[in-house]
């Protein structure tokens, strides 16, 4: 009998375009944070996360009703000018990844650079096996 494993969550995504899915919406006092399941290879055992956060309140100028309007489409901002966090979770989205590096630090920090309507940046074809495979250590359990 197989006892099947969790995936290992790894927060370090490789850069480039994404499919990508909501799989949480929390709003806090001072932030909304959004984090998305990455579809970086479907059959890897590992699960990548990335997240974008937004200030609250929203101010003039801000990323998220631009991110909104690109994810949604512009229609979404004309109909309502509220949106209850958790009607994202389970949305689709393709986004656009990138790496910033900090010596002080081994791993890139990733950063959800576009949040972007499905289809957009990546086609709705079966995605094709991906070039990046995290390194794990793996620890002796006594």
């Amino acid at each position: 009998m197989n006892i099947e494993l969790p995936k290992t969550t790894c927060w370090i995504c490789p850069e480039g375009e994404f499919k990508a899915t909501c799989i949480e919406a929390n709003q806090r006092d001072t932030c909304l944070k959004l984090i998305f399941k990455v579809h970086v290879n479907e059959n890897h055992n590992v699960q990548y996360l990335a997240q974008k956060r937004y200030p609250l309140p929203v101010k003039p100028g801000s990323e998220l009703p631009s991110d909104l309007e690109r994810w949604l489409g512009k229609d979404f901002l004309k109909r309502t000018r509220s949106i209850d966090p958790s009607m994202l979770k389970g949305l689709e989205a393709d986004l656009e990844l990138i790496h910033t590096h900090n010596d002080n630090y081994p791993d890139p920090f990733v950063f959800v650079n576009g949040i972007y309507a499905p289809g957009t940046l990546v086609s709705n074809s079966t995605p094709s096996p991906a070039l990046f495979a995290p390194t794990f250590q793996l620890l002796e359990v006594p």
